[in-house]
């Protein structure tokens, strides 16, 4: 399981129990180690820039019959090998 991966169903059960408790009109306190938070936080960072970055890449313009689409593929291939080596960060083969 990747490190997205865990932080993710942490942060999903925990979710799940502020739920149940606020259903049951309960209160309790929930202890989460700043690292889990941190590292959920430069997961979401890291994902934007390299989704931007494609993005970017990418030009839309309007054609006479249908639209063009022109890739900067120099800015494509750097974003995706910025994805390649985050992704495999977390499943090395």
């Amino acid at each position: 399981m990747s490190k997205q991966d865990k932080i993710k169903e942490t942060l999903e059960i925990l979710a799940d129990a502020v739920e149940k408790s606020e259903e049951a009109n309960s209160e309790f306190t929930v202890r989460i180690h700043s690292t889990v938070l941190r590292d959920a936080l430069e997961s979401i960072e890291t994902w934007k820039l390299i989704a931007e970055e494609f993005a970017r890449s990418i030009t839309v313009t309007q054609g006479e019959i249908k639209p063009k689409i022109a890739v900067d593929i120099e800015r494509f291939l750097a974003a995706q090998w910025t994805y390649n080596q985050v992704a495999s960060e977390d499943n090395p083969l």
